[in-house]
């Protein structure tokens, strides 16, 4: 049976290993949450280790916007949400959401902005 990690310790590590590159950590994360029964942390976990992979300079942002931004648009709108941080590589997850009448909603590892119209 595996050692019971904290999800801070495991996002630490996450973060340390996905930053050099290796993605093969994440099939040994997804097996060891079944074997610990922790699959409903995964959510807080995957937010725990987007804040650390902030600190190894890796930023994932998340934009979800009315209608498509086009790619100029979405170039701005990541500069502007990557300004106050020191990120070497940027993540961008953009998507629409038709629910939406018209703005943006930014979401990075510790803000969100959300102008969005409902």
């Amino acid at each position: 049976m595996a050692a019971r990690l904290s999800r801070r310790e495991l996002a630490q590590y996450m973060a340390s290993q996905l930053a050099e590159g290796n993605k093969d950590v994440l099939m040994q994360l997804a097996a060891y949450l079944i074997e610990t029964r922790r699959q409903s942390e995964a959510a807080l976990l995957a937010r725990e280790i987007e804040q650390a992979l902030a600190e190894h300079g890796v930023l994932v942002i998340d934009i979800v916007s009315a209608h498509d931004l086009g790619q100029a648009l979405l170039d701005e709108v990541t500069k502007m949400a990557a300004a106050p941080y020191n990120a070497q590589d940027i993540q961008v997850r953009a998507c629409v959401d038709p629910s939406l009448i018209g703005g943006v909603r930014i979401h990075t590892p510790d803000a969100e902005y959300d102008g969005t119209i409902r």
